[in-house]
This record gives structure tokens, C-alpha cells and sequence, in this order.
């Protein structure tokens, strides 16, 4: 016995173009196309259960100032300090040290016995010093 399975592709869903939509697209985009806009540790500090729920992308600019474990450093800005939790991968090719200011992109992150952290998908070199 044979069996035909037919597969139809379904249209393309039209994008809401209404309130709101706007700053839900970013989500969409590559990772490595975000851009700083001056989101800062402490406003993602202040407003991190929002920022968790919405899933939002974040873009910090500041420096890596030290390694706490494998996958685990210490970000800060003008702003203050934050943990983020950055795999080997999402390294850019070029060394990075506490000299070199970077953009981190990820999302907050707040785990009930680790507190908040950024889950970074991409670091991008701006300049060295």
C-alpha cells in the first residue's frame, strides 16, 4: 500500500502594523544587527522582571571587567555592574579583555537562586584601549 502525502505551504501571516508593534519586530532580527540604543545596567535592573516576561533583547555597551566562572562574567557600565552568562560562542574572533568596550546582547534572565543575569546570544568589539 502507498501512501501520498500531500504538503501545501500556508500563506505568509501579514505583520501587525498597529500599537506596540514596533518594539516587537526587534525580536525578529539577527542578534548581530541590534543596535545600542542606551539601555543601561541599572534601567535593566529596575525594570528586570519586565524586560524577563517580554523576552526583549537588550543591548549594553560597557567592558567584561572580570571572569567569575566558565561561562560566567562581570559587565559593567557607567551605570553599575550586572552577571552575564556568555558561552565561548558568542565571542567575537578578536580578544576581548577590561580594556575593551564591547555591546552585549541578550535577555534578562532572573533565576529564583541566582538572581538576575543577562543570557548573552552575541558580543560585539566597539573600540579598544
Amino acid at each position: 500500500m502507498t501512501v501520498l502525502c500531500l504538503v501545501f505551504p500556508s500563506p505568509t501571516p501579514a505583520d501587525y502594523e498597529g500599537s506596540g508593534s514596533a518594539e516587537h519586530r526587534v525580536t525578529r532580527q539577527k542578534w548581530e544587527d541590534l543596535q545600542w540604543v542606551g539601555d543601561s545596567v541599572a534601567s535593566v535592573k529596575e525594570n528586570a522582571s519586565v524586560y524577563e516576561r517580554l523576552h526583549r533583547p537588550i543591548v549594553l555597551r560597557g567592558r567584561i571587567v572580570e571572569q567569575l566562572g566558565p561561562d560566567r562574567y562581570q559587565f559593567e557600565d557607567t551605570s553599575g555592574s550586572i552577571r552575564i552568562d556568555a558561552d565561548p560562542g558568542v565571542f567575537p574572533s578578536a580578544k576581548v579583555d577590561e580594556n575593551t568596550l564591547v555591546d552585549v546582547i541578550g535577555n534578562v534572565d532572573v533565576e529564583y537562586v541566582e538572581g538576575m543575569e543577562l543570557d548573552v546570544a552575541y558580543i560585539r568589539v566597539v573600540s579598544r584601549q
